[in-house]
């Protein structure tokens, strides 16, 4: 079966910024270190230990939120949703670009930039992809 119109865009590039999202999330979290200690230089260690938390709490929540994103995707249940897909695109694509400019360019770990990010390209297509979730759920419960 030939996927047509929309649908054979829209999956596979939801698929691929999905994909460029959690990978680059996994990059910073495996050279966290590196990232930390060239940009908490000029903070005391007490700080340092505050900002370290803070971005590793960060970056966990939003490949948690990516993982169960992929979930949902995989699984086929909001596979084809049109603008849940266009929502994700988008955030995911943003958060992709954000997240690998901070890693070229070291961002200064105290600002709050980490937890926008979650919140705006992590944590809204989170939040629609529950709700996806949930209205999948009661149509299969009321049959």
């Amino acid at each position: 079966m030939v996927l047509r119109g929309v649908y054979s865009v829209v999956i596979p590039t939801r698929f691929l910024t999905l994909l460029a999202h959690f990978f680059i999330l996994v990059c910073l979290l495996w050279d966290k270190e590196e990232n930390l200690r060239l940009c908490l230089l000029k903070y005391v260690t007490e700080y340092a230990g505050y900002f370290h938390n803070e971005y590793v709490i960060s970056l966990a929540l939003s490949l948690t939120s990516v993982a169960f994103e992929f979930f949902g995707f995989l699984s086929g249940i909001s596979m084809f949703s049109e603008l849940h897909s266009l929502l994700s695109i988008v955030c995911h694509s943003v958060a992709a670009f954000m997240w690998s400019i901070s890693y070229i360019e070291r961002w200064d770990c105290s600002s709050p930039y980490s937890w926008y990010l979650f919140i705006f390209c992590s944590g809204l297509p989170l939040t629609s992809e529950l709700a996806v979730f949930i209205s999948f759920i009661r149509r299969v419960n009321l049959r």
